[in-house]
C-alpha cells in the first residue's frame, strides 16, 4: 500500500509541475485559460456565422483563371493576326502603285503615238499632278495640235479637243 500511495503520490507531483509549465506556457500569450476559451468561443461564432463553404469555389476559380488565360491567349492571336493584315495591305497598296504606274506609263506611250498619227505630227502629254501618290492624284492632259504650243485641255478649240480623245 505505501509503494502504491508513493506512486500516486508521485503522479500528483508530476501532473502539478505539468499543470504548472502549461499554465506558464499559456500565460505567455498574454491571457489566461478562461480568457483563451473565451476567444476561442468567439472566434467560432464568427466562423459559423459566415456559413456554409462554397465547395465548388475552388472549381469555379480554376474554370475562371483558365478562360482568362485563353481570351489573353486570343488577344494576343488577333494582334498578330492584325498586324499581319495591315502588312498585307499596305503590301497591296504599294502593288497597286506600281501597277497603275506602270499601266499609266503604257497609256501615256500609247497614247503619244496615236496622238502623233491623227494630228499629223502633234504632240502630247498625259501626267499626274503628284506620281508620288498615284492612287490619289489627278490625271491631266496637254496637247500641242502641229504648229501650235502646248495647251492645257480646257483651252484647245473644239476640234483639238475631239482629236485629243480620239488619241485616249
Amino acid at each position: 500500500a505505501k509503494i502504491k500511495r508513493d506512486s500516486l503520490h508521485e503522479r500528483i507531483t508530476n501532473y502539478e509541475e505539468e499543470s504548472k509549465a502549461i499554465d506558464g506556457d499559456i500565460e505567455s500569450f498574454g491571457m489566461s485559460m478562461p480568457q483563451m476559451k473565451f476567444e476561442i468561443s468567439i472566434v467560432e461564432n464568427e466562423i459559423e456565422n459566415w456559413g456554409p463553404v462554397n465547395g465548388l469555389a475552388e472549381e469555379e476559380f480554376t474554370r475562371t483563371k483558365e478562360r482568362i488565360e485563353e481570351i489573353i491567349s486570343d488577344t494576343e492571336k488577333l494582334k498578330k493576326e492584325n498586324e499581319s493584315l495591315r502588312d498585307l495591305m499596305l503590301d497591296l497598296e504599294e502593288k497597286k502603285k506600281i501597277d497603275l504606274l506602270d499601266l499609266f506609263r503604257k497609256i501615256r506611250d500609247n497614247m503619244k503615238k496615236v496622238y502623233h498619227v491623227l494630228s499629223g505630227g502633234g504632240e502630247i502629254e498625259l501626267f499626274m499632278t503628284d506620281e508620288s501618290n498615284p492612287l490619289n492624284s489627278e490625271v491631266q492632259i496637254k496637247a500641242k495640235p502641229k504648229g501650235n504650243t502646248f495647251s492645257k485641255l480646257a483651252a484647245l478649240s473644239g476640234g483639238e479637243k475631239s482629236l485629243t480623245a480620239m488619241a485616249f
